[in-house]
């Protein structure tokens, strides 16, 4: 199970490396062995959606791990966007501030910062958490969750021209760091 590697006078242990990681050879090492498959890997093994016609719903397709591939691109190619969205359209949230808060030019571009460092500092505090969730919960729930939570920030801040307020728009941004952490 354990490969040795001599150094010198000194032996260092190695864990045996299967396609789900490491396999379980020591305390520090809390993973899976060859025959206890993760369940990240058992579900994208399966289809995710059943074209069987004596199943409930027959209208759904087959997705196998290459759909689940191509999902998880398109929302992580989403996801970039919008982390882009502010810093490349700076003209027109210079006006949304300018318009929300009245206030002067010389003053928009703190405001403008601030929404970018909202983001970032909700995105930085939030990826330590869900990077320790990870190791304690399934990877797809977090995902699940983070991408719920990341929703309902868009839509926060898509509500936030109508409402014409800039702190709704912050709120949003703060959130969507922390739903984006999560994957």
């Amino acid at each position: 199970m354990e490969s040795t590697e001599l150094l010198g006078d000194e032996a260092m242990a190695t864990p045996e490396v299967s396609s789900y990681g490491p396999v379980a050879t020591n305390e520090a090492f809390t993973t899976h062995s060859e025959d206890d498959v993760p369940e990240t890997a058992s579900l994208l093994s399966e289809p995710l959606l059943s074209s069987d016609p004596d199943s409930a719903s027959s209208t759904m397709v087959q997705v196998g791990k290459q759909g689940a591939i191509v999902l998880l691109c398109l929302i992580n190619l989403i996801n970039y966007i919008d982390r882009g969205i502010i810093p490349g359209a700076p003209e027109k949230f210079n006006q949304f501030i300018t318009d929300t808060l009245g206030v002067s030019v010389l003053r928009q571009s703190v405001y403008f910062g601030l929404l970018t460092s909202a983001f970032i500092a909700s995105y930085s505090i939030f990826s330590m958490v869900f990077g320790y969730f990870a190791l304690t919960h399934r990877p797809f729930r977090i995902i699940a969750l983070g991408m719920t939570v990341w929703v309902v920030a868009v839509a926060i801040c898509g509500m936030a021209q109508a409402a014409e307020s800039y702190y709704v728009l912050i709120a949003g941004r703060l959130i969507s760091g922390v739903g984006e952490a999560s994957f």
